[in-house]
């Protein structure tokens, strides 16, 4: 399986060499297997995590306690966002649906990397809009079919 270099992925596509390299380096690389739990729904967390190889798995729980898929994010995706901005519990699970490798990035060191890089942050904020648009579509249907019932 093939890794990609950060620079490929789209949120650090506009940066020149030297940017992608600092950036690169406060970043941390960690290795997970399949079904490995990256992140756990409730939990807290200051990581934010860009995919370089695999495939990882988000999925939140219904109120019967059932994992609803939400998306698949390869390489080049991210995730880990929103509560490490928010500083509130992780708001979905995220695991290995394959052997993942992960770079993952601080809280404070992503704030700092954001601030320099207004793009990047336009990027981040297109995600998330585009999360919170699949949520709304995944919680439309959840009270459609509990409405009907």
């Amino acid at each position: 399986m093939a890794e990609i270099e950060l620079r490929e992925v789209p949120l650090f596509s506009e940066m020149d060499e030297n940017d992608v390299a600092g950036i690169r380096a406060i970043m941390d690389e960690m290795k997970f297997k399949p079904g490995q739990i990256i992140i756990r729904e409730g939990e807290f967390g200051g990581l934010f995590y860009v995919v370089t190889a695999g495939t990882a798995q988000v999925t939140i729980s219904n109120a019967d306690g059932e994992q609803i898929v939400l998306q698949e994010i390869d390489a080049g995706g991210f995730f880990g966002e929103l509560s490490m901005l928010t500083n509130e519990p992780r708001s979905a699970q995220v695991r290995a649906l394959s052997d993942v490798t992960v770079l993952a990035l601080e809280r404070q060191e992503f704030f700092d990397f954001l601030n320099t890089k207004p793009h990047a942050a336009i990027d981040v904020l297109i995600e998330l809009g585009g999360r919170l648009h699949t949520m709304d579509g995944v919680l439309r249907r959840m009270v459609s079919r509990t409405s009907t019932r």
